[in-house]
């Protein structure tokens, strides 16, 4: 360990020198290493600490001569200019840390200084760049064809006058730097000024000789310290080199090698491409998550013949293809159309989603999803719109379908739901242990789906029915659509065509509760119970609408499914009454 045998007691050894020599294992992605870092903490206080590191890319052939790599510059890679006082004077001019690579390309005069990640590093890997910050930058890199973001950042500058202006720190994530290593064959060696004041204990003195002094290199030479007398304590300092990473990848899962439920052979990418046609997997449709929860990510909805078909991707750069629905929370994806060109850790994330051969079995390929049950609502809106259109087109009140649902029909068959986000919020994965508070987000999600349309329209066409403008001035969309529904039940229970609908309302008590409208009254009571987290009227409301609350116990998604269940039907009875009064 690069600490054995250090001189200064274990106690006082401060943590940031611990983490500084501490080599990294492969660990996965979400760890960050710091490649370079300009530290200045309380210069002329008892907290004082300093630190000066970058991080020199050795090559592995080269080896590991840690004696000559602490003598190398530990501030930055490049200071000042170089001198060129005639033509082609700096041709042969590469900057670098005494012979080798870096992953941090800092430059500084002893007044301003500029970081900015090496460029072999972020054309290796593919990286790109942006800056946040107003008069402190920071430069951030993204892995936008993955998409990955913050891969390495760090302040893109700093100044120095007697203190510095601010502290410098660049961290890079592991996964990555592993990678870059492994690719260049070479360690990622930290080189470093580090300096801290310690307290003036007895067995710290003790090593001082009688000037108040103490010097010490072990034998590899790895580092040197000094400590002497400062103020009222014993400043620390170490010139040090320490091997950090060496040239392997990080310890990631890989798609390669995956044993897939109800295969006996590890999958490979050759052995996927060979698999044409039969050969599948279904996954339960929460890996979709990640894809519907983040804008980054393309999640269209598509429906092609009578299969409907949610495959997410990204920007063109991959996707995957071929993802069919099955059942309520089950997608079918052929291995072939898996394994296509995609990052691994998609493939991998399918993967943890894979269902059981007993869990595939129990599926019920028959049972609706959420996708379908979108739908349904979706088709009664835009006939809802239609039937509307044609009866305030003979009545003269005049409104267009898509005004009235503000869904367009012509739309949906050229792009499906691509132009309504509306329709893909509601389709989104409903799994049957969903929370209440996902069930109560959506709920209002449908709610708002289904209220938004216009009132003026509605209550011009119940005015020609013979409500009174002032009993209509307080109520909302649901209320004028239950009048209306009121008075066409009445209206075809008569066997009445359209043109008794004048004057109607003087013989329906169209304010009183129509058991066919009840679902859609309810919505509006869960909307409510949402947006002021009264529980006790949300169980209210499910109850009234007919739901058995004890199966709240398992989660909410078969109360998600009634609820669409019934909101539909309840669409469905007023499109019917509507048809049959303006067919009669």
């Amino acid at each position: 360990m690069w600490l054995d045998e250090f001189p200064v007691p274990a106690d006082l050894i401060p943590e940031r020198l611990v983490r500084l020599v501490t080599p990294m294992s492969a660990n996965p992605g979400d760890v960050f290493v710091e490649v370079a870092t300009h530290l200045q903490n309380d210069p002329h206080g008892a907290a004082r600490e300093d630190l000066l590191m970058q991080m020199a890319v050795v090559k592995e052939a080269e080896g590991l001569d840690l004696g000559a790599l602490r003598k190398c510059n530990f501030d930055v890679v490049s200071s000042s200019t170089p001198v060129a006082d005639y033509k082609g004077a700096i041709a042969d001019f590469v900057p670098s840390i005494n012979g080798h690579d870096y992953v941090v390309a800092s430059w500084g005069d002893h007044s301003f200084y500029n970081f900015y990640l090496a460029e072999k590093v972020w054309m290796s890997l593919g990286l790109s760049s942006r800056t946040v910050g107003g008069d402190h930058q920071r430069v951030i890199f993204d892995d936008l064809g993955t998409p990955e973001f913050g891969v390495a950042e760090g302040e893109a500058s700093t100044e120095y006058e007697w203190t510095s202006k601010r502290s410098v720190f660049w961290k890079m994530r592991s996964d990555y730097l592993h990678r870059y290593l492994w690719m260049r064959g070479a360690y990622g060696v930290r080189i470093f000024y580090y300096s801290k004041l310690l307290p003036a204990r007895a067995d710290l003195t003790a090593l001082l000789d009688e000037y108040g002094h103490f010097a010490h290199v072990p034998e590899d030479e790895r580092y040197e310290m000094d400590l002497r007398r400062h103020d009222d304590g014993i400043l620390m300092q170490i010139w040090g080199a320490a091997a950090i990473l060496g040239p392997q990848l990080s310890n990631e899962r890989s798609a390669e090698g995956l044993v897939w439920p109800g295969d006996d052979s590890p999958m490979t990418s050759d052995r996927a491409n060979a698999l044409v046609g039969g050969v599948s997997v279904l996954i339960d449709d929460r890996f979709l998550d990640r894809y519907e929860q983040d804008a980054v990510y393309d999640c269209h909805v598509v429906k092609i013949g009578d299969r409907w078909h949610t495959s997410p991707g990204y920007r063109g750069q991959w996707s995957f293809t071929e993802c069919v629905r099955v059942g309520r929370n089950a997608i079918r994806i052929p291995m072939h159309e898996l394994y296509e060109a995609k990052p691994g850790r998609e493939i991998v994330h399918a993967f943890d989603h894979a269902l059981s051969a007993e869990a595939a079995a129990a599926i019920n390929p028959d049972q609706d999803h959420i996708v379908s049950r979108t739908d349904r609502i979706a088709r009664h809106l835009l006939e809802l719109g239609d039937l509307l259109a044609d009866l305030g087109g003979r009545i003269g009140v005049d409104v267009e379908a898509e005004a009235v649902v503000h869904l367009s029909r012509e739309r949906i068959i050229a792009d499906q739901w691509r132009p309504y986000p509306e329709l893909r919020r509601l389709a989104r994965v409903a799994p049957l242990n969903m929370t209440q508070s996902a069930f109560l987000t959506r709920c209002k999600a449908l709610n708002e789906l289904l209220a938004r349309m216009p009132q003026r329209p509605l209550k011009r066409m119940l005015r020609f029915c013979g409500c009174p403008a002032n009993d209509l001035k307080e109520l909302r969309t649901f209320r004028l659509l239950q009048a209306l529904l009121s008075f066409l039940q009445e209206a075809n229970a008569r066997g009445d065509d359209w043109e008794a609908l004048a004057g109607i309302a003087q013989e329906v008590d169209w304010r009183a509760d129509n058991p066919a409208w009840v679902p859609l009254l309810k919505l509006n009571r869960l909307r409510n119970a949402e947006a002021h987290e009264d529980f006790g009227e949300m169980r209210a409301a499910l109850e009234v609408m007919g739901f058995d609350t004890a199966l709240l116990n398992g989660g909410y998604g078969l109360a998600l499914d009634y609820v669409f269940d019934k909101c539909a039907e309840a669409l469905s009875t007023l499109n019917c009454e509507l048809r049959k009064l303006l067919c009669a």
